[in-house]
């Protein structure tokens, strides 16, 4: 499996540059038009957070976007360390460079905006040991190309389940640990706070290590640039914590609250290069009386 991976991975990148973006477009046409790739969910989704009329425009971008980086993820598996750094910005690395120097790690807050596997590899010629909480893919392939992507070059996976011992860890070694915190959780993982005015279900972890810790908490974004061959990774400056009450459950809810609003102003300065066909409304409060979307 890995080998046809690598092999499929080496043509997509032999392709011109001008070529392969061609291919992500026609690609992302296809999943719209033809294949029509989850249109009810992402419809719903823009509707309900965006408006119809936002989210009517911006519905091709979306389609496009996920062709894009569909084909971006092909060629990441072979291409070598200078190519990758090559297609990618980094802006506010003094944010990340002041909070490294407390010596007790980073905690970033991310989500699936852009292409996110990208500039992961590229952190560690920054300073920081990349780590990466992560959920095991269901399909042994999608686990093999994780592996490729990620564990091949240097960027360190912790399993989100027990993950609270291998974050701290790597935290004491003064390296950066990543969340998404995009994803709905389950009732009895996650906690409901705001997104995009509606309940959402979001996992409480990172609020939690990050009081324990007295790591950093920086938002990184990730981005497509304009030439749609370029990619930024922003850091931006920590975000306060509400911390030093007697209730740590409640500090952790306030805490999960703001970085999920920090998450939402990210996707609404880029909306069409967000993951909207991941259901991220699907868990509902016991106590709500009709859901805001009908998956």
């Amino acid at each position: 499996m890995a080998l046809f991976i690598r092999c499929v991975s080496w043509l997509v990148g032999c392709l011109p540059a001008s070529l392969q973006i061609a291919l992500g477009c026609l690609l992302g046409w296809g999943l719209r038009r033809v294949v029509r790739f989850r249109r009810n969910v992402i419809r719903q989704q823009m509707q309900t957070a965006l408006g119809p009329e936002t989210a009517s425009a911006i519905e091709p971008a979306v389609y496009r976007h996920i062709g894009l980086t569909a084909i971006e993820l092909l060629r990441q598996a072979a291409l070598a360390d200078e190519k990758l750094e090559e297609l990618i910005k980094f802006d506010g690395l003094e944010h990340l460079e002041k909070a490294l120097e407390r010596g007790r790690g980073v905690l970033a807050l991310s989500g699936h905006m852009g292409n996110w596997e990208l500039p992961l590899p590229m952190v560690n010629r920054h300073g920081p040991e990349m780590y990466v909480v992560y959920k095991e893919l269901k399909h042994a392939a999608g686990e093999t190309f994780r592996r490729m992507i990620r564990d091949d070059r240097g960027v360190h996976g912790i399993l989100r389940h027990g993950a609270a011992r291998g974050v701290l860890k790597a935290l004491k070694k003064n390296a950066m640990v990543g969340f998404v915190l995009d994803q709905n959780m389950t009732a009895d993982e996650g906690v409901f706070v705001d997104f995009f005015g509606m309940p959402a279900c979001t996992m409480p972890g990172l609020a939690v290590l990050a009081e324990r810790s007295g790591a950093a908490v920086l938002p990184v974004c990730c981005y497509r640039d304009a030439n749609d061959w370029h990619h930024h990774m922003r850091f931006g400056a920590p975000i306060e914590l509400e911390s030093g009450g007697e209730d740590r459950n409640a500090n952790a809810h306030a805490n999960t609250a703001r970085f999920t609003l920090e998450l939402e102003r990210m996707i609404r300065e880029r909306p069409a290069q967000w993951i909207w066909m991941h259901k991220r409304w699907k868990t509902r409060p016991p106590d709500e009386a009709k859901a805001p979307i009908n998956f």
